[in-house]
């Protein structure tokens, strides 16, 4: 895989999205229950760290290619101005390719998910303190025995 794709795809993923895409609708038209809810699409750069130790027994990776542009899909909704949850799934714009040998070279698919609690502290109309806490999931599928 040549070094500059996962870049020049981070770089064209960041133009098409950039800075964030959240869908706003107007708040008349929804339910109560989802007038402070949001939900967005972002572009970014991620190394999805892969080793050896990731691998079923037998097989032995010689090369993992992971870093790479990304996509975070996300939903949230705002308690009140000062409490928001928010559930994330991050993916890779490719899947891992784990080089075992010139003839084979598997993918491996992984994704993150979490969700949080966001505690907001309004400092000004336009500028918040946030903090997040929460619990992150990362799977990993690939390189098994077919």
């Amino acid at each position: 895989m040549n070094k500059m794709k996962p870049l020049l795809s981070c770089i064209i993923m960041s133009i098409i999205l950039f800075p964030s895409r959240v869908i706003f609708a107007e708040a008349s038209s929804l339910p109560p229950i989802l007038r402070n809810s949001y939900a967005g699409l972002s572009a970014g750069y991620g190394n999805f760290y892969y080793n050896n130790q990731y691998v079923n027994p037998g097989y032995h990776v010689n090369r993992f290619h992971n870093a790479q542009g990304s996509i975070n899909f996300l939903i949230g909704h705002y308690f009140n101005p000062y409490l928001a949850v928010q559930i994330n799934l991050v993916r890779p714009v490719y899947w891992i390719q784990a080089d075992i040998n010139k003839n084979d070279k598997p993918t491996i698919s992984t994704s993150v998910f979490s969700a949080a609690l966001q505690p907001t502290y309004p400092i000004t109309d336009k500028t918040n303190i946030n903090a997040s806490v929460g619990y992150s999931y990362r799977s990993r599928h690939g390189i098994t025995d077919g």
